[in-house]
């Protein structure tokens, strides 16, 4: 059990379930990776 996960409503079949991180390193610092947010945003 995760007691954490649980108190911000996740039920028992919500943490038995994989879970997937979609992450981007798009920012205004890297202006390189401004594209990656077009990509990212429907996935979201």
């Amino acid at each position: 059990m995760d007691p954490l996960k649980l108190s911000m409503d996740w039920t028992v079949g919500d943490l038995e379930k994989p879970q997937i991180l979609v992450d981007d390193v798009w920012g205004d610092a890297l202006p390189g990776s401004f594209e990656i947010h077009y990509g990212i945003c429907p996935v979201r």
